[in-house]
């Protein structure tokens, strides 16, 4: 007979089994990324425009630390503010071609860069929505974060802002500790920090009078944005998924549980026990002892032998697992371009022929 503390054991191994699945899953993804490279410079300049739109250019010295042939590194990804970008134009001769996936755009190089080489590349966009106008409507402010990186340290980042007339600064880390040199001249001022390891940011915020934008349209606001939802669509089918599992093993466990009080337990004329199973794997569960199904709940053909009347079910039954890895960076992450990236179809983007 069952008892409840086989349900107890069954819900046991199903969380274990569970819990040991969702840790391995990640490692897997971790393992393909690393440190393979770091990046020695990392800078970011900005050139605020009468609409309160941007110019922008990004410089990377980047450097090979360790070579993969599953993840060779041709291609790299920079993350974006949003998905209101456009322009793109390769400044170093090394970017072969260029693509947007969501809020990254995805620089493909020359060649594959190997362990021990260091190359710089550039490119410059122009990028919309950045603004935030204050309830009164008399000042601007911009609150910006360059993209990161998840997987890779950077040794010394920079961001310049060529725009003078602001009213109010303010900078910052995304780590409690660590200084950040301000220098400033007439016409710009630089912000730079250093040994930044995996995930952190600069931050970096500026107060404009709104008279410094004459031509601004107050409708393409930060709050009004385009942002890449992939990341919390991937979140919800995972919790989809393992809501299933859960609802799949508590049906199954309610089924199952019967004693041999109840009315519809063995029914029928039969004398005897019913045939009992004794306990065995299902893919990555170890599925409880228990005793066939009565024939009142079943249509299974029922044989019946003169001496014992033991009843032996015929049908069979089979289930199924789904599972999810989801690698993937934040919204305005960047490294190499791996398997996540590399062979999806993004936006084109035009790259100019060089001369």
């Amino acid at each position: 007979m069952l008892k409840k503390s086989s349900i107890s054991r069954f819900f046991a191994a199903f969380l274990l089994q569970f819990l040991l699945a969702a840790a391995v899953f990640p490692t897997v993804c971790a393992a393909n990324l690393g440190d393979y490279d770091v990046i020695h410079e990392y800078d970011i300049t900005i050139d605020v425009l009468e609409d309160a739109t941007f110019n922008m250019t990004c410089h990377l010295k980047w450097q090979s630390l360790m070579d993969d042939d599953d993840n060779p590194l041709d291609n790299i990804r920079v993350g974006l503010p949003n998905m209101n970008c456009d322009s793109f134009t390769p400044i170093s001769d090394n970017i072969k071609d260029m693509f947007l996936v969501g809020e990254v755009v995805v620089l493909t190089l020359d060649r594959e860069y190997l362990s021990g080489e260091v190359f710089d590349v550039s490119f410059s966009w122009h990028q919309d929505y950045m603004f935030t106008a204050s309830e009164d409507g008399k000042t601007v402010l911009f609150d910006y974060t360059p993209g990161w990186f998840e997987e890779i340290n950077v040794k010394k980042q920079t961001v310049t802002v060529n725009k003078p007339g602001y009213t109010v600064k303010s900078f910052g880390l995304s780590r409690n500790s660590g200084e950040i040199a301000e220098s400033e001249t007439e016409n710009s001022v630089s912000f730079t920090a250093e040994n930044l390891k995996h995930s952190e940011k600069l931050n970096v915020c500026f107060t404009y009078p709104m008279s410094a934008f004459p031509t601004i349209d107050l409708t393409r606001g930060a709050e009004n944005a385009d942002h890449d939802n992939s990341d919390l669509i991937g979140i919800i089918i995972v919790a989809s998924v393992f809501a299933v599992f859960v609802a799949v093993a508590v049906i199954t466990a309610l089924i199952n549980y019967r004693k041999k009080g109840d009315k519809d337990y063995w029914m029928g004329g039969y004398t005897e026990e019913p045939e009992y199973v004794p306990p065995h794997r299902v893919f990555l569960f170890f599925h409880h002892g228990t005793f066939a199904a009565p024939p009142s709940r079943h249509s299974s053909q029922q044989i019946k032998d003169s001496e014992n009347s033991r009843y032996t079910p015929t049908g069979h039954s089979s289930g199924g697992c789904a599972c999810a890895c989801a690698c993937a960076c934040a919204c305005a992450g960047g490294g190499r371009a791996g398997c996540s990236l590399k062979n999806i179809v993004g936006t084109a983007v035009t790259v100019p022929d060089k001369m």
